[in-house]
């Protein structure tokens, strides 16, 4: 779960409040306020976008960037930062990379890393999903064999999360586009110190 799905997620909660009584309303409201708190709590500041943006590569394999952003969103006491690069190849081949710390959303983080912690190991005849560790990181992997599309996500230094999307591919280039992002690197980056 992202901060943008977060406040979907807070809003959505609001507008079904309007539905039920005062007093459902008011034990909602105190819930919501204080699992923003206890989710708040453990939120530290997050590394400039700039810094992830300048980790993503030109290309990956034969497809090249064609564009690249970033930025840091705020909102309800949460902070992420993120940058992300979209690469095109022949035909319809594309790949969708997204670098994001997270150490911003605090304990809300925990609930956007939950799947990485589950043990995962599922094939049916159209495609598979599955969790492991690959080169000292969690990683969640999926395809569709059927629309040639997959996902591969990984979690780094237990903050940053690396998302991969590739479509009309094989799944060979999910890792192939991981292995071409600087993973120690990204580990290594810190918030700047704040100024005095």
């Amino acid at each position: 779960m992202n901060l943008k799905q977060w406040t979907v997620g807070a809003a959505a909660a609001c507008v079904w409040a309007g539905t039920v009584g005062a007093q459902d309303l008011q034990a909602l409201q105190k819930a919501v306020t204080d699992m923003q708190k206890q989710a708040a709590a453990g939120a530290a500041p997050v590394v400039d976008f700039r810094q992830m943006k300048a980790l993503l590569p030109e290309k990956i394999g034969d497809l090249k960037r064609e564009s690249a952003k970033g930025e840091k969103n705020s909102a309800m006491g949460f902070t992420v930062s993120e940058a992300e690069g979209k690469y095109r190849g022949e035909g319809d081949r594309s790949i969708e990379v997204k670098l994001a710390d997270t150490a911003g959303m605090g304990g809300l983080a925990g609930f956007a890393q939950m799947g990485f912690a589950m043990e995962i190991d599922n094939e049916s005849d159209t495609g598979y999903e599955k969790t492991y560790a690959y080169k000292g990181h969690r990683v969640l992997e999926k395809y569709d064999t059927e629309s040639k599309s997959g996902e591969i996500s990984a979690l780094i230094a237990n903050r940053f999360t690396v998302t991969i999307n590739v479509q009309d591919g094989p799944p060979e280039l999910l890792k192939a586009a991981l292995d071409a992002i600087d993973l120690k690197k990204l580990a290594e980056l810190k918030p700047a110190p704040k100024a005095e």
